[in-house]
């Protein structure tokens, strides 16, 4: 994943909102590096001073925490 900051992501769309030349454009955003989902919670735990950790669900196993949720099978799937 290359995260990228909401003020980023606002900072652009002032930009096109009241820039020129923008109709029927369109643009990709991006952050400077992709992570893993575990070098993210690494970087989050040292930045708010606590463990995060990042556990990797097989398919079996995210199907089985989403089962609960009442939702159909077909979103459990998505």
């Amino acid at each position: 994943m290359a995260w990228i900051a909401r003020d980023d992501i606002a900072d652009v769309v002032v930009s096109v909102l009241v820039g020129d030349d923008h109709d029927g454009q369109t643009y990709d955003m991006t952050g400077p590096e992709a992570l893993t989902l575990s070098e993210t919670a690494e970087i989050l735990g040292q930045v708010i001073g606590r463990t995060i950790s990042y556990h990797q669900e097989t398919l079996a196993e995210a199907r089985a925490s989403r089962a609960s949720s009442g939702a159909p099978d077909w979103e459990i799937d998505g």
